[in-house]
């Protein structure tokens, strides 16, 4: 147990620091869709950092479509991948045990 909880917050914070430092949104840029699939995939990350720093953005104010739509994407596969990695998690609990 205690190493799944370890591997959980390396992860988590190796997310954080993606989202920090690789997917910072400008105010002020106009961004596509892959630009909107990249951000969706980091919006929870992005969203908790807003909440600590309001200078940070989860979405972009200048968009297109496309970006709109990729972005859902991105955020239907971040959730799709916390879904696998927590039966993943699961499994390794009951090996354990």
């Amino acid at each position: 147990m205690k190493k799944i909880v370890v591997n959980l917050v390396i992860a988590i914070t190796i997310e954080f620091l993606i989202a920090y430092f690789l997917c910072d949104i400008k105010p002020f840029t106009q961004y596509g869709w892959l630009s909107g699939l990249w951000h969706g995939v980091f919006f929870i990350q992005n969203l908790i950092l807003h909440l600590i720093d309001h200078d940070i953005l989860y979405f972009a104010d200048l968009h297109s479509t496309s970006y709109t739509i990729f972005f859902i994407i991105g955020v239907g596969l971040n959730s799709l991948y916390k879904d696998i990695s927590g039966i993943h998690l699961e499994k390794e609990a009951e090996k354990d045990d």
